[in-house]
């Protein structure tokens, strides 16, 4: 019988560069301070995951959860996740996973993704009802500044359709708050925003790779002219 095998080893996913469209892949999420795993599991009929994790001082990895299969999310037909929400900042965390079949058996280690967690920038505005068509964001950093390289802003219509993915925009100082304009760098789809409802957010790189953080998605509509 098949639940007599292995079952075999979930595929880890690493992060999405920051400009992607994209969010999956093991990293930041905007909902909370925490790190979101994302793997593709394998078509075994499975009770669940054991999830092991090391940080970056450790020596070894350890068992932090077993998720029933219930409870993980499915993001696309052929990926799911868990959060791990006992994570601090500025800590690397290395994870594996190993699914787990309904008679117990364990498959093979998953390879390794690993993610450095910094704090959330905080966004000011635009928020609520706002009247110019081309407006600027404006943000302080949660956090230590001297830990952050560059940032995007990425700006949604009411759709989920991505109206302006900004490019990276390198620090040149540590000056608060942060005042970026609409189409600074001329990469969105429409050089003035039709009125209309919007949500934004700012994901900050930090200077090692796969390290970073993702604001609170920020609400903000434009009134018709």
């Amino acid at each position: 019988m098949e639940e007599n095998l292995a079952p075999a080893a979930p595929v880890l996913l690493g992060s999405q560069p920051e400009t992607s469209p994209s969010d999956y892949g093991t990293g930041a999420i905007p909902d909370g301070d925490w790190i979101r795993v994302v793997w593709i599991p394998p078509q075994d009929e499975l009770s669940g995951y054991e999830v092991y994790r090391r940080s970056e001082e450790a020596t070894g990895d350890s068992l932090i959860a077993f998720v029933p299969v219930v409870d993980v999310v499915e993001i696309s037909p052929d990926t799911v996740s868990w959060i791990d929400e006992g994570v601090s900042h500025y800590v690397r965390y290395f994870y594996r996973i190993r699914a787990v079949n309904r008679t117990g058996r364990r498959s093979d280690f998953s390879n390794m993704a690993d993610y450095k967690l910094l704090p959330k920038p905080i966004l000011d505005a635009p928020r609520g009802e706002v009247r110019e068509a081309t407006p600027e964001f404006r943000f302080w950093w949660g956090g230590e500044a001297s830990w952050i390289t560059a940032y995007v802003i990425k700006l949604i219509d009411s759709k989920g359709g991505h109206v302006w993915i900004s490019e990276k925009i390198y620090l040149r100082g540590y000056e608060q708050p942060v005042i970026t304009y609409y189409n600074s760098d001329g990469r969105a789809r429409e050089p003035q925003l039709s009125p209309g409802l919007y949500r934004w957010r700012v994901d900050v790189i930090g200077p090692e790779p796969r390290c970073g953080s993702k604001s609170e998605w920020v609400e903000f509509s434009i009134r018709a002219r």
